[in-house]
């Protein structure tokens, strides 16, 4: 048996990344509803996709139909890992990179559709979350891999295929209008593919009461039977130690970006996974980024852009997003404050929806 029927206790869902899930204690049937409404029950179950663990947890009225709605939602994400991947040398993205350029290239509805939104990110970020990072990812990665940095002469050349500029995309086709341009959707993907699950499981199946967590990246549906929302517990910077705040998720999305685990350190500085298109570098120091915003792609790619803005930038950036709240926090080396930026709303949003202590 592959799944876990949720009992009444509370579980850790995810201890990756810098959130921390937890799915709320699911109440027997019976007290869950007292009239004639089918009684639902709550299931969980993980796989690896996109490089990450995907834990699905829903509500539905009995075994078989979690079964199915598992099944479909984790081939729904597995089927978009072979749109978006890019170490799939057979994924629509690595297929997009060898195209030459200037001819139309012809795009599934995937593709389309998230292409759409990492350029509008593009440009509402101002260039800070850019999908044509593909090539210096590749060699960054290689790099924190074999904990060496890459050859300078090399970091220029890919740094000279980067930057949104160099596509154009209709309704129909994209056209690449400078050679070795190479895609990574690594930064809105593991987004995109929660809030396709969840519509899914809603279109397929009727089930809203779900949480979909990618590593960390969560996307939430209606709340659990008796409860204003999952519980998600976040982190707290390096240097300030002390119990996660846990808040209350409902029909939102909550991503979030750090380096706790994915850096480069060299003699030279403390170099971070996230990479700013501007600079053509990673970012140096220790960073966490908390975005809580409507749908998992906005939250996903914001989540790296306010992570790389600068300060100046991050009041502009966010103001564009109406329904947004996000902290950054920000420290160069160990030897200095963590600096923070918190959009307006971010502490009310807290105080709003946290957890009691003793819950």
């Amino acid at each position: 048996m592959s799944y876990r029927r949720l009992r009444s206790v509370c579980l850790y869902a995810a201890v990756l990344g810098v959130l921390v899930v937890e799915t709320p204690g699911f109440l027997p049937a019976a007290i869950q509803h007292r009239d004639e409404s089918p009684q639902l029950t709550g299931f969980s179950k993980s796989e690896i996709h996109m490089g990450v663990r995907f834990q699905i947890s829903l509500y539905t009225t009995d075994q078989t139909v979690a079964e199915q709605a598992f099944a479909a939602s984790f081939a729904e994400i597995a089927r978009l890992e072979r749109v978006f991947s890019d170490y799939n040398n057979e994924s629509e993205a690595r297929r997009i990179d060898a195209a030459p350029c200037d001819s139309p290239i012809e795009l599934s509805q995937d593709m389309q559709r998230l292409l759409e939104k990492s350029l509008t990110m593009h440009r509402d970020t101002n260039g800070c979350f850019d999908v044509t990072l593909g090539s210096l990812t590749k060699l960054w990665r290689t790099a924190r891999r074999v904990r060496s940095s890459p050859d300078p002469d090399a970091v220029d050349a890919a740094g000279q295929r980067v930057g949104s500029h160099r596509l154009e995309l209709t309704k129909c086709h994209l056209l690449k209008h400078s050679p070795g341009v190479e895609l990574d959707f690594g930064g809105i993907a593991k987004g995109d593919a929660a809030d396709q699950v969840l519509c899914l499981l809603k279109k397929q199946f009727g089930i809203t009461i779900v949480l979909v967590d990618a590593s960390g990246d969560l996307v939430a549906g209606d709340p659990p039977p008796n409860q204003p929302g999952w519980v998600a517990g976040l982190s707290r910077p390096a240097d300030e130690p002390g119990p996660l705040t846990r808040v209350y998720l409902a029909n939102r999305a909550l991503a979030s970006s750090g380096d706790s685990t994915q850096f480069l350190e060299t003699d030279q500085a403390r170099w971070s996974h996230l990479l700013d298109p501007h600079t053509k570098t990673p970012i140096i120091g220790q960073n966490l980024t908390l975005v809580w915003a409507d749908d998992g792609a906005t939250a996903d790619a914001l989540a790296s852009a306010l992570a790389v803005c600068s300060a100046t930038e991050f009041p502009v950036i966010t103001a564009r997003f109406p329904n947004l709240a996000a902290t950054a926090y920000r420290r160069a080396t160990l030897d200095q404050p963590t600096t923070v930026l918190q959009t307006e709303n971010w502490a009310a949003l807290l105080a709003n929806h946290q957890c009691p202590a003793d819950k």
